[in-house]
C-alpha cells in the first residue's frame, strides 16, 4: 500500500518508522477516509508493537471498515464515527496523527484538545501541510510560543508535518 500513489503514499513509511521505532503504543487518529493509507500503516505499525489505534472521523467510513477486516488488523483498531471535537477523550497519546478537516479553526481546536493529551516524548503527525495552507497556518501559530514542541516539514506528496513534543 505504501507505493501506491495517493496523497499520502510518500508519508506512511514515515508514519509506520515513526511509531514503531518509538514504540508509539496509543495512537489517536483524526481523519480515516477510506482506511487504505494511513489508517492502515498505523495499525500495521500498531501490530508490529503490540499498540492500539483510536481512529475518529465524523463519517461511518465503511470502506475503511471492509478494509481493516481484509487486512486482518481489526484486533488492534477502534473506530468512534463522530466529530473528533465532540468525542470525551481522557487518555494518553504517544502518536496523534491529525488529517480531518483541513481548516484553521478546526485543527487548531483539534491541538487544543488533543495536544494536551500527547505523552512527553510523544509525536504529532499532519498531513497536507502543503496541499492546505491553513493546516501550517495553524500548527505555525499554536507552538509559535512552545519550547518543548519541535516541528520538522516535508514538503513532498501534500506536506508533512511532525512534531516531536520533549520529554521534559
Amino acid at each position: 500500500r505504501m507505493i501506491e500513489n495517493s496523497g499520502i503514499h510518500e508519508h506512511l513509511t514515515t508514519l509506520n518508522l515513526l511509531t514503531v521505532e518509538f514504540n508509539l503504543k496509543n495512537i489517536l487518529e483524526l481523519g480515516t477516509a477510506t482506511g487504505e493509507d494511513s489508517t492502515a500503516s498505523l495499525l500495521t505499525a500498531a501490530k508490529k508493537i503490540g499498540g492500539k489505534v483510536t481512529s475518529i472521523d465524523i463519517d461511518p467510513c465503511i470502506k475503511a471498515k471492509q478494509t481493516i477486516k481484509k487486512l486482518e488488523l481489526e484486533n488492534y483498531w477502534n473506530f468512534i464515527q463522530s466529530d473528533d471535537l465532540t468525542v470525551e477523550w481522557d487518555e494518553p497519546i504517544d502518536h496523534l496523527f491529525i488529517d480531518a478537516k483541513h481548516t484553521y479553526d478546526h485543527l487548531t481546536s483539534e491541538l487544543e484538545k488533543f495536544e494536551p493529551f500527547v505523552k512527553p516524548g510523544g509525536w504529532i503527525t499532519f498531513h497536507d501541510i502543503v496541499y492546505c495552507p491553513p493546516v501550517l497556518e495553524a500548527i505555525n501559530n499554536y507552538i509559535k510560543n512552545r519550547k518543548d514542541l519541535t516541528f520538522y516539514k516535508y514538503f513532498n506528496c501534500r506536506g508533512l508535518g511532525i512534531i516531536r513534543k520533549s520529554k521534559n
